[in-house]
This record gives structure tokens, C-alpha cells and sequence, in this order.
């Protein structure tokens, strides 16, 4: 939400989705109730969207991510197949989707959003630390096959944020987070939102994965 609200400051129309309601009242904001662990959802809408927008889609960003805290001993099989859909494959198909509009118009700029859980490997987020690594590694792969079309590719590896994902931690969890970094630069909104203005904006030569050093 906070990303859309930023970018509509900025005088761009936003197609946006979730599993709710739009929150956002503005003309130039669109919203589409869809669950992208469905993946017959993200083709309908993709449809939907590249007609309204008469094939103009300039920037993709995929922040959509669940979590389901539990041994992978104990986890439902549903909720692997949601955490995998949402983190991993719906990514992967609506940058399928999408990107045959930036390859026609040799012009685009993908981003994804990754976790630090690829990193810390913490025990009951098997599942969600293999989508957030894959993830990194597919964004990696597409950008070397977009980089002659002149589409960008981009992920954030974020190191924490106060979100419904984190609500479990607690501070001393937070603390040995952010202590296995040397810096928490993708640690605020602000921070994150500064960086995508950067990446969109061309600003900066930025690596495909964006991420702060482990020590």
C-alpha cells in the first residue's frame, strides 16, 4: 500500500491486487481483489490489465509474500503449496505475463522483494526461506535474459520490517537479525521507498540483488 501511495505522488497509474479490498481512493489507482496462490487468477488479470492499459506497463513490482511459521515436519501441505505460489511461481508468471509488453517497447524495470530468512535460515521457515532464495536466483536468470531488451531487473533483500510477517519476533530476535548486518539500510520504509525511486529514476548501477553485507 505504501508503495502504490508513493508511486501515485509521482503521477503514475497503478494496477494493483491482494486478497482484500482496495484500500486506496485515487482515479488513477486500480484495484483488482485476486489470491495470487491461484495461479489461474494472475492470467485473468494480466489480461485484464495489459487491455485497459493499451500494452503501456512501464514498472512490475512483486511484493506479495506469506509465511507460515511450523516445522516442515508439521506444516500443512496446503500452506506450502500458498507460501510456494505466492513467493515464488506468481512471480515468476507475471513476469511471464508482463514482460512481453517492456521486450516490445525495449523498456521496463522488474522488482522483486526478497527476505534476509535466506540468509539467517531460521528454523520453521523452510518453505518460505526456499521461495525467498529462489526468488533471488530467478531474478538473477531473467535479468540476464532481459538485459537486451533493456529491461531492468532488480531484487530488495529486505533485511526486517514491522509487518504481519515479523508480528512473532520478538526484540531479542529482531536484535540478532539485525546484528548478523552490518548495516539495515532496507530496514524502513522510507529507506526501501528511496530505493526503488533510485532504481525506477535510473540513478544508480545498481547489481541485480540489492542486499546489505553479512559479516
Amino acid at each position: 500500500m505504501k508503495i502504490s501511495k508513493f508511486l501515485l505522488k509521482n503521477n503514475n497509474f497503478i494496477w494493483g491486487c491482494s486478497r482484500r479490498k482496495a484500500t486506496i481512493n485515487h482515479k488513477k489507482y486500480n484495484h483488482s481483489k485476486i489470491d495470487l496462490s491461484n495461479l489461474s487468477d494472475i492470467l485473468k488479470w494480466t489480461k485484464k490489465i495489459k487491455k485497459k492499459s493499451q500494452g503501456k506497463i512501464d514498472l512490475l513490482i512483486c511484493n506479495a509474500s506469506v509465511l507460515n511459521r511450523s516445522l516442515n515436519m508439521h506444516e500443512d501441505k496446503k500452506n506450502i503449496q500458498k507460501t510456494i505460489n505466492t513467493n515464488l511461481t506468481s512471480k515468476i508468471l507475471l513476469s511471464k505475463y508482463i514482460s512481453d509488453l517492456m521486450i516490445k517497447k525495449k523498456k521496463g524495470t522488474i522488482i522483486f522483494f526478497s527476505s534476509v530468512a535466506s540468509v539467517i535460515k531460521q528454523e520453521g521457515t523452510s518453505s518460505y526461506s526456499a521461495s525467498k532464495s529462489a526468488i533471488e536466483t530467478f531474478s538473477e536468470v531473467l535479468a540476464k535474459e532481459l538485459k537486451k531488451f533493456q529491461v531492468k531487473v532488480h531484487t530488495l533483500r529486505i533485511i526486517f520490517l514491522p509487518t504481519r510477517l515479523s508480528k512473532d519476533l520478538n526484540n531479542s530476535k529482531i536484535k540478532k537479525i539485525l546484528k548478523k548486518f552490518k548495516t539495515n539500510i532496507f530496514a524502513t520504509e522510507k529507506k526501501i521507498l528511496k530505493k526503488i525511486e533510485s532504481i525506477i529514476n535510473n540513478k544508480l548501477n545498481l547489481k541485480t540483488i540489492i542486499y546489505d553485507k553479512k559479516i
